[in-house]
C-alpha cells in the first residue's frame, strides 16, 4: 500500500505539472513527453566480485540485472538546458550465492549466504545540460545528436524481501539486525521511503523535430543502507522472542542468519560479527533507451525557419 500510495502521488504531480506546462509551452516545442525501458541493478552489501567488498561497480553482478520502466517530462526554458521530472518503476536484486569463490576475502561474503529483492518505485527531478549546443551552427533539431550532463534529487520507496521455502518474505517486519530493539538502542527502525540523488550521462539523437531517440545511464546515491536489510552485525538471536510475536521470531531467526560457513569457521556468524558494511549506503543504477515526443515542434520549427530567413535577408 505504501508503494501504490506513493506511485499515485508522483503521478497526480507529475499530471499536474504536464498540464501547466503545457499551458505555458504547447505551441513552441519547449516541451518533451516520453517514456524510457532499460536495465536496472544494485550496488550494496550482497553480492558481488573477487576480494574485499568495494561500493559502485567493482561488486556489479550483471547476472541479477532487472527490468526498468519509467514516464517523463521535460521543459526546455532554452535549448541547452532542461527541467525534467520522471516516475520509474523498477525491480532491485542481490545474491550471495553469485560470488565466485576465488580464494580471498570474497569467500566470507559467499559464506554469508544472503539474499533479497525489492521493487522500487521513485520520483526524481533532475537538472540536464546540453553542452554541445554552443557548438551548434544552425537552429534546426532534425537529425542532431547531443550528448547530456544530468543530476537531480528523488525520493524512493523499497520493501526488502527474502525466500524462504519458496515464499517471498517481507523482512523490516523482522528487525533483522535489532533495528528498533531497546537492546540495541543506536539501531533505529529504517522506513521504506528514502531519498535518492541520481546522476548520470546519455545523449539524445533527434530523428526529427518531433521525435527524440537516447540512451542514459544513471547512478542512484541514497541516504539508507537498508535496501538490501544488512547494514552492520549480527545480534543475539535470543533477542527476537523478547521483541516480536512469536511466528515473527520463528522466521527472523531463520532468516537474519544464512551463514554456509565450513566447519573450521564455527564463530562465523555469532553474535556480533560483521554482517555488513554500515560506512557505505546503498546504491542502484539504469541503463535505459528513451523515446521522447516534443509538443509543438513542428510550429517551433517554422518559427526557427522564419528566424534564420530573416537574418540572411539583413
Amino acid at each position: 500500500m505504501t508503494t501504490r500510495k506513493l506511485f499515485l502521488t508522483l503521478a497526480v504531480i507529475l499530471g499536474s505539472i504536464i498540464c501547466k506546462a503545457q499551458y505555458v509551452s504547447l505551441k513552441d516545442g519547449k516541451l518533451e513527453l516520453g517514456f524510457s525501458f532499460g536495465a536496472s541493478n544494485f550496488l550494496g552489501d550482497l553480492g558481488g566480485n573477487k576480494g574485499t567488498g568495494k561500493s559502485f561497480l567493482k561488486d556489479n553482478n550483471i547476472e541479477l540485472t532487472k527490468a526498468y520502466k519509467g514516464l517523463f517530462v521535460t521543459y526546455y526554458p532554452q535549448e541547452w538546458v532542461g527541467i525534467r521530472l520522471a516516475v520509474n518503476q523498477m525491480v532491485v536484486e542481490a545474491d550471495d550465492a553469485v560470488i565466485k569463490d576465488q580464494g580471498g576475502a570474497e569467500r566470507f561474503r559467499l559464506w554469508r549466504n544472503l539474499s533479497f529483492k525489492s521493487n522500487i518505485v521513485e520520483g526524481m527531478a533532475l537538472l540536464e545540460l546540453l553542452p554541445t549546443y554552443f557548438l551548434e551552427n544552425d537552429e534546426g533539431l532534425d537529425r542532431k545528436f547531443r550528448p547530456i550532463l544530468f543530476a537531480g534529487v528523488g525520493i524512493f520507496s523499497f520493501n526488502p524481501q527474502a525466500n524462504l521455502n519458496g515464499q517471498w518474505v517481507d523482512l523490516r517486519p523482522l528487525r533483522t539486525e535489532g533495528q528498533g530493539f531497546s537492546q540495541y538502542p543506536g539501531r533505529k527502525t529504517y522506513g521504506k521511503t528514502a531519498v535518492t540523488f541520481p546522476m548520470g550521462i546519455g545523449f539524445k539523437y533527434y530523428i526529427n523535430e518531433t521525435t527524440t531517440f537516447g540512451f542514459e545511464a544513471i547512478h542512484r546515491f541514497t541516504n539508507t543502507d537498508y535496501i538490501d536489510d544488512v547494514s552492520t552485525r549480527y545480534i543475539n538471536p535470543t533477542h527476537f522472542d523478547l521483541n516480536l510475536t512469536p511466528t515473527q521470531a520463528a522466521l527472523a531467526k531463520q532468516l537474519y542468519n544464512r551463514s554456509k560457513a565450513p566447519s573450521s569457521y564455527p564463530t562465523y556468524g555469532s553474535t556480533g560479527t560483521i554482517r555488513g558494511d554500515p560506512k557505505e549506503n546503498d546504491g542502484y543504477y539504469t541503463a535505459t533507451i528513451k523515446l521522447g515526443w516534443r509538443i509543438g515542434g513542428e510550429e517551433a520549427k517554422e518559427n526557427r525557419r522564419l528566424r534564420k530567413q530573416m537574418r540572411c535577408y539583413y
